[in-house]
């Protein structure tokens, strides 16, 4: 599960997501939800598109990314 919070930014959805299309270029499905978006996948490559939203968000706006990860969850 992941949140993308854009700090000091008048339009956020467009942060959201770009947030969400990086995870999903790395071949992971992503269910969207009102406060926050749940993926499911190899953990590696989970770490991978996780580390690339924070690569290209750095330097560009501040924010807050909120990640709770667990292997006790059923895939859908």
């Amino acid at each position: 599960q992941f949140s993308i919070y854009p700090l000091k930014v008048e339009e956020y959805g467009d942060y959201v997501y770009e947030a969400v299309r990086i995870v999903k270029s790395f071949g992971l499905d992503v269910q969207i939800g009102p406060t926050s978006s749940v993926t499911y996948g190899e953990s590696e490559t989970i770490f991978k598109a996780f580390n690339e939203v924070m690569k290209q968000f750095e330097g560009k706006i501040h924010f807050v990314f909120v990640i709770t990860i667990s292997n006790a969850c059923p895939k859908p």
